[in-house]
């Protein structure tokens, strides 16, 4: 009886795999790592220099201590992400907790309103924490335009130079206004240039950013400018709720980065896991889920796994393309129908280190190659080209590893 109770039970034991799976068939994953359960899985290190922030699964902004991952959430739908992986970056923006702001009175420190042609006013009607856990302030408009008119809210003036590449962003929403706004990057020092976007304002919540590379040799500042464009006659009366305000140097916004009365640096997060107890140095298939994803390093490239070697086993390369690169020599899967940067991602690459053949397959796209060098490592990093450089800047949700090079076929079918 006690023999057929445990045949019995032996199937159910199996389910229960470990999340690093050694002297295991090469018919079956050796590595399985699942970022979508919100826990890190068992053998992985992760580090950062300092808090950072996410949503949690209530689609609330939380902050995450010195050295622990971030499993981000979906604030609206609450839908999880995965781990979130992004370099470091500043926000030089002060006051962006609305530090200094009062009621009634002073805007926050270093902020400040200013009209030409006009006799427009700004009034701050509410600072509070939302039920998102984010500081947000309400901003009152009221005033006629004289001649054509700037009225603008400006948030206060960073150092910048000429080739630097800079990225404005926040949340926004109209309380009431009845015309769009401008949110505007102004260059200063010598002459003045800019970029910015006009749109209308709506009573929902809108993540706006703009981005200017500065081009003036001049250059010495950056100003960061919100308002409408107003001509003769015109009145505005408009109040605006504003949220996570960010100005940071890059080419794209990253997660919010709470400043009080000085700008303030995120540390870029780092994820590893020893290769030894389920590699195989001959051959294999990496298969890999993730969502966006932007990188500011050559190229575009955004490693979504590399080994310490820096072998940038698999990455997005611009916003339509995915590589494998052993070190050596690269395969390049272009053209594809997907754009990595704003969606969801999955692709799968197979090498053979005896036959030097190669398989990558993404967006239903399938090509094949030999190459030279060899794949190689003794650490696996995750959303970096070991862990230096060239982040994905977004969410990896699931890593598996077979210890032997799948058919093409069953790539294919792995990816669908």
């Amino acid at each position: 009886m006690k023999k057929l109770l445990l045949l019995l039970l032996l199937p159910l034991s199996l389910l229960a795999q470990p999340t690093v799976r050694s002297n295991m068939s090469q018919f079956t994953p050796s590595l399985v790592l699942n970022f979508t359960q919100g826990t890190l899985p068992v053998g992985l290190t992760f580090t950062r220099s300092s808090v950072a922030t996410y949503f949690d699964a209530s689609g609330v902004m939380q902050t995450a201590g010195v050295n622990q991952p971030r499993f981000d959430y979906d604030p609206v739908t609450h839908v999880t992400n995965g781990i979130l992986i992004e370099e470091s970056r500043t926000n030089s923006i002060s006051g962006a907790e609305m530090t200094g702001g009062v009621i009634g009175g002073n805007f926050p420190t270093g902020w400040s309103f200013s009209v030409s042609n006009a006799t427009i006013t700004a009034q701050i009607t509410n600072i509070y924490v939302d039920p998102r856990n984010r500081k947000c302030i309400v901003v009152a408009f009221s005033g006629t335009a004289s001649g054509t008119s700037y009225p603008r809210f400006r948030f206060p003036l960073v150092s910048a130079s000429n080739g630097q590449t800079w990225t404005a962003s926040l949340t926004v929403k109209s309380v009431t206004s009845n015309y769009p706004i401008t949110t505007y990057l102004e260059e200063q020092g010598g002459a003045y240039a800019g970029t910015g976007i006009s749109i209308p304002l709506i009573q929902t919540e809108q993540k706006l950013s703009v981005t200017r590379t500065l081009s003036n040799s001049t250059t010495t500042g950056l100003s960061w400018i919100i308002g409408p464009n107003l001509t003769t006659g015109q009145t505005w009366n408009a109040s605006i709720e504003i949220c996570c305000p960010q100005l940071e140097q890059g080419a794209f916004p990253t997660s919010y980065i709470p400043t009080t009365s000085a700008a303030v640096t995120r540390g870029a997060d780092v994820c590893s896991t020893p290769m030894s107890n389920w590699w195989n140095p001959n051959q294999g298939t990496f298969l890999a889920e993730w969502m966006g994803g932007r990188s500011s390093g050559q190229d575009y490239r955004g490693c979504i796994i590399s080994t310490s070697n820096a072998n940038a086993f698999l990455g997005m390369r611009l916003p339509a393309e995915m590589e494998t690169w052993n070190g050596t020599s690269n395969l390049i899967a272009s053209g594809l129908s997907t754009n990595y940067n704003i969606t969801f991602g999955k692709a799968v690459f197979s090498y053979d280190n005896n036959l030097l053949a190669r398989t990558l397959v993404a967006s239903g796209t399938t090509v094949s190659g030999s190459y030279t060098g060899l794949y190689s490592g003794t650490v696996l990093y995750l959303g970096s080209r070991g862990g230096n450089n060239q982040w994905m800047n977004g969410y990896i949700r699931k890593i598996t590893y077979y210890p032997r090079r799948l058919s093409n076929s069953y790539l294919q079918s792995l990816t669908q």
